[in-house]
């Protein structure tokens, strides 16, 4: 199969702020604002699987799939805090929130109407 044509579509990137649990260790990004920092969270359509999958490089050990794109929007902003905390990059103190944004994309190849 030859590659697919370029298509159009829209990436939806909303950016949520997470309010995070009790505090456990000391923050690492100390020098850094934690309302300056923005984790960037990629979802791709996967269409063998019929879901899409949202991974980050900058939350480490980020994956997890869903079959709607609200779904994993839903998951983040749970599983980035758990992670964050789990690797020690943030200090989980309750007044500190995050931000991230979620960036989708879907390809699809459609017939043309006869």
């Amino acid at each position: 199969m030859g590659p697919a044509p370029a298509s159009r579509h829209s990436p939806l990137t909303p950016s949520f702020t997470v309010r995070l649990g009790q505090p456990q260790q000391p923050p690492v990004l100390s020098s850094i604002p934690m309302a300056a920092v923005v984790y960037h969270v990629q979802a791709d359509w996967d269409p063998e699987a019929d879901v899409w999958v949202a991974t980050s490089d900058d939350v480490p050990g980020l994956a997890t799939d869903a079959s709607t794109i609200e779904t994993p929007t839903e998951k983040l902003r749970t599983m980035i805090p758990e992670l964050l905390k789990a690797n020690q990059l943030v200090s989980g103190d309750p007044s500190e929130a995050i931000s991230f944004e979620l960036t989708s994309h879907r390809q699809e190849r459609v017939r043309l109407a006869s």
